[in-house]
């Protein structure tokens, strides 16, 4: 084509070029027909066709060569209404007298100079009626409700047809209808309205109003939910003390007020206008105890009112039962163990018997006797009974007996264990699951072992539901079952078999390991090394000390504990696959353990080391106290006699350690932490009294200036019996909260402070003899409940310092998932929902000194199973367990295994894990590092943390030693 060959030419370049090598004529342009817009006509009525009276009609048209008239016409071309020669192309259609009312065809037909046309056409309806509709009659209400009208009409008559019907409120317009009924909605409730029609006809002519009719919409009473009563005690029926009531009161018109009664309605306990509901009852001393009938009547706007009631047992009864007598067995057999005692005695009488073994409930009666039933044959129970009274004081407990089941022989097998599974298979290996077999004595028993069979060849044997047979043959096949064996050694029937193959030995060994070190502490070595390449997954790792195997882990680094200072050591590593294959030794390393800091922390470090860690494994000697100023120990208890006493004597100061002598006034960890502190000269061991468990008994403790003192002093002989230098209470909580056999008392507040400044004066004296000086403590609730309920201000001029218990501040007990201890809020969260930084301002503002405050921080997380896949997790519902983890347990099974991601929330600062169904909230050292700058920022005593057992590897313990310095 010439454009896209010479379109580098101007035009007047080709033009020449045409003429002077192609002498042919020019071809004429051609001719086009005209073209024309769409019809534009006003005005036009609301429905966008209907016209009349003086109508103008337009449209835009050209041509190629020019126009020479645009005719316009109606009838459909019929009738020439006019035309013109020029633009604008418009004419004045009169429609009224001349033309007829009805639908009309309007049309355009634009003309060129050649003759040739185009034209377009539209319709319209013609309007030009007078004539107004007659008026609707028998106007008349059809159903009503609080916020609506239904009415229905007779139809209205009109020389062109009614097309709507308007419906007035007086002579406000409230609705329209194109029939003969209208359903009025959204009307306020309990209001008049004088209501009337009227009816339009096409032409927009309005008729006469209808008949007016005067209706009131309905007003229904107010809507109250069930009474609610806080808080309850388990019977769900019983209340003391302080009372919450609580009702949700809706009306359609508002509500005006909600009256609290007691006394079935015969006392007003009090009146709310607005919203919460809500009123405190004080029932101790004013209402006796007996049934009470409580009330709430909500009021509406319009005087209608609704009533909630609910009974309630008050019961602000203090005193105790007597301690069961003459408990003793008067029967046994292999399952069962029958018990009777003589009945306690009540001020409002005894309702039940617990039975313990141990410190555990196993049972409860209501009588004097019970059968305990379903027991394991030839097991030995510590057994004991107390009493409780409606308003749940218990008794001390009995006397204990100890009994032992009967034997007996079991004949019966188990059933046969079902669904067995291979969920993975290696060249020498299979890993196989199943369900639990039942058996007659347990159902599902722990007791229960397995046995996996190659046809009849037993190959190995399991305790739990799953296991990993191994030295299996290379590339072979094999027909496995399994069977359960009970405790009597009885043989259930095999279970369904598995067929399976195993695969080619594999012999490639893992690649050599680079070995090296990242830290060393006077007592630690931290290692690392490279995860190498192997055609199989790297399965694991074995660490060697001077050539002797120290562990095994699946981890790329380790904390070697438990080293001397200022000692070299020699380290290689080596990598193991999945299929057994032990890479060559990395290159031996040697690493030198630094010296104990000389210098003790500038800041609190307080850690409590709680007293049946020992249990575990995690000892007093395996503390570094270079990095702690105290040792709170937790804890000791209250006894019957309201005075301090040892809280488990095994482990506190019987449980006997290498380099106990025979010379000790007493062994345990109390012994141990004496040795500490020959070896730390500058830490200081405190006693922690109390805890969640053992707080039952303050209350009573702090009542009088008898039981103070009495405490006092005991406090005073406890530490001079045992070595410590103060004093650390946890009562949790004065006034309220706790648990629910706690006694809690109003005056519970002006009581701590008598009873802490009692101690204190006790400790001053002490002090004046030897010339040491004893610090005090206490631990506190994070929260506002605990700053109302305590005279902070007070207490904070006796005590050395107030532990904030900055943590739990979400866990199992709430039904989304959250942080265990975040910084600051999150914006994803409510406005109140519970922070540390928020608690610190709470205790500040009440008065507490900064440098008195010391912040808890947590050594332990939580993991939420089942939790919805989104949000990696956080703030997402859950319907698994939840369960507690230590920081070494987050860093054995969460950090960067099965899955688990890290993600940081830099609004909270803190870190948490998610692998797609379980949500871990922790804290790590980059979050430990953003409390102690807190700590310092806020001018604080420093930190304190819950429980230092469980941070082995000391990273958390490292990095606040180091901030905190």
């Amino acid at each position: 084509m010439a454009k896209n060959v010479w379109g580098k030419f101007s035009s007047g370049f080709l033009s020449v070029i045409l003429f002077s090598t192609l002498p042919l004529p020019m071809a004429q342009a051609a001719d086009n027909p005209p073209w024309v817009s769409p019809i534009q006509v006003s005005t036009l009525a609301g429905d966008g066709i209907t016209v009349s009276g003086d109508v103008q009609i337009s449209v835009s048209a050209g041509d190629d060569i020019g126009l020479s008239k645009v005719e316009f016409y109606s009838a459909n071309g019929g009738y020439l209404i006019g035309n013109k020669t020029s633009s604008p192309y418009t004419v004045k259609w009169a429609t009224d007298p001349w033309v007829p009312d009805g639908e009309q065809v309007l049309k355009v037909i634009a003309y060129d100079t050649s003759g040739q046309k185009a034209g377009t056409s539209r319709t319209v309806y013609v309007q030009n009626d007078k004539t107004v509709p007659s008026a609707p009659t028998n106007l008349h209400t059809t159903a009503k409700t609080n916020n609506s009208i239904s009415l229905a009409w007779s139809a209205a008559t009109d020389n062109v047809g009614v097309v709507k019907y308007e419906i007035y409120n007086d002579q406000i317009r409230i609705g329209t209808s194109t029939s003969t009924s209208v359903t009025l909605s959204d009307l306020t409730p309990g209001t008049t309205y004088h209501l009337s029609i009227k009816a339009l006809d096409r032409a927009g002519n309005v008729s006469q109003a209808s008949n007016n009719i005067i209706e009131t919409t309905q007003d229904f009473p107010p809507t109250v939910s069930p009474l609610g009563v806080a808080p309850l005690d388990y019977d769900g029926e019983s209340v003391a003390g302080n009372v919450k009531l609580s009702i949700n009161a809706t009306d359609d018109t508002g509500i005006s007020k909600v009256e609290f009664y007691s006394a079935n309605g015969g006392y007003l306990i009090g009146t709310k206008t607005s919203e919460p509901y809500t009123i405190n009852w004080a029932t101790d001393p004013w209402v006796p105890d007996g049934e009470q009938v409580v009330k709430a009547i909500a009021y509406d706007k319009a005087g209608q009112k609704t009533e909630s009631s609910r009974p309630v047992y008050i019961q602000n009864d203090k005193i105790s039962p007597s301690t069961p007598a003459n408990f003793h067995v008067t029967a046994k057999t292999d399952q069962t163990i029958s018990l009777a005692w003589d009945s306690s005695t009540d001020n409002i009488g005894v309702i039940e018997y617990e039975i313990y073994n141990g410190l555990v409930r196993i049972g409860t009666s209501t009588t004097n006797s019970v059968t305990l039933k379903d027991l394991n044959p030839g097991k030995a129970f510590n057994l004991s009974v107390k009493a409780r009274d409606r308003a749940w004081n218990f008794s001390s407990a009995s006397i204990t007996v100890r009994v032992t089941t009967e034997t007996s022989k079991d004949t019966i097998p188990p059933f046969a264990p079902a669904n067995l599974q291979v969920t993975s298979v290696t060249d020498t290996t299979v890993k196989l699951e199943w369900d639990a077999a039942k058996d007659n004595y347990d159902n599902i028993s722990p007791n229960v072992k397995y046995e996996i069979y190659n046809g009849p060849t037993l190959l190995a044997t399991a305790s739990g539901l799953r296991t990993t047979v191994k030295n299996l043959n290379p590339n072979t096949s094999y027909s496995l079952t399994i069977k359960a064996k009970d405790a009597a050694g009885n043989l259930s029937e095999a279970s369904q078999s598995v067929t399976l193959s195993t695969g080619v030995l594999d012999t490639k060994a893992p690649e050599v390991l680079i070995l090296s070190s990242s830290q060393s502490t006077d007592k630690t070595i931290t290692l690392k090394w490279n995860v190498p390449d192997d055609n199989y997954t790297v399965t694991g790792y074995s660490v060697y000390q001077n050539k002797v195997k120290i562990i095994e882990t699946n981890s790329p680094n380790f904390v070697v504990g438990g080293l001397t200072q200022n000692t070299k050591y020699n380290f290689y590593v080596t990598a193991k696959d999945a299929k057994g294959n032990v890479s060559p030794a990395s290159s031996e390393i040697t690493v030198s353990t630094g010296s104990v800091p000389l210098t003790p922390p500038s800041h609190v470090i307080a850690g409590y080391y709680s007293g049946w860690s020992t249990y575990s494994g995690s000892e007093v000697s395996d503390i570094d106290a270079s990095k702690l100023t105290q040792i709170n120990y937790a804890f000791a208890n209250i006894g019957n006699d309201l005075k301090m006493q040892v809280g488990d004597s095994y482990a506190d100061t019987q449980k006997e350690f290498p380099g106990d002598s025979a010379t000790d006034p007493f062994k345990g960890n109390f012994n141990q932490l004496k040795k500490l502190k020959q070896k730390f000269p500058h830490l200081k061991t405190v006693i922690s009294v109390g805890g969640w468990s053992w707080s039952e008994k303050f209350s009573e403790v702090a009542l009088t200036e008898a039981s103070r003192t009495a405490f006092a002093d005991s406090v005073v002989k406890f530490l001079l019996t045992y070595g410590f230098d103060g004093v650390d209470f946890d009562w949790e909580y004065p006034v309220n909260g706790g648990m629910k056999t706690n006694v809690r008392r109003p005056i519970d507040e002006k009581n701590y402070t008598l009873l802490l400044q009692k101690v204190r004066e006790k400790l001053n004296a002490q002090q004046a003899l030897d010339g040491k000086k004893y610090t005090m403590s206490i631990a506190a609730g994070a929260s506002a409940n605990f700053a109302q309920t305590t005279q902070l201000d007070q207490i904070s001029k006796i005590v050395d310092y107030i532990q904030l218990m900055t943590y739990d501040l979400h866990g199992p007990w709430d039904s989304v998932t959250g942080f265990n201890a975040p910084l600051y809020a999150s914006s994803a969260e409510p406005a109140n929902a519970p922070n540390v930084s928020q608690a610190v301002e709470v205790f500040l503002d009440n008065g507490v000194p900064a440098n008195k405050l010391v912040m808890g921080v947590p050594f332990y997380g939580y993991d939420y199973k089942e939790v919805n896949n989104a949000n990696n997790g956080l703030y997402q519902t859950h319907t698994g367990a939840v369960f507690s983890d230590s920081y070494g347990e987050i860093e054995k099974n969460f950090v960067g295994k099965n899955g688990f991601v890290r993600y940081w929330s830099s609004e909270s600062r803190v870190p948490y894990l998610w692998n797609g169904s379980t949500f871990v909230s922790y804290d790590d050292p980059e979050s430990m590092a953003q409390k102690a700058a807190y700590i310092k920022s806020k001018g604080l005593a420093g930190a304190m943390i819950w429980e230092i057992s469980q941070d082995p590897s000391e990273a958390l313990l490292n990095q606040l030693g180091k901030d905190l310095k």
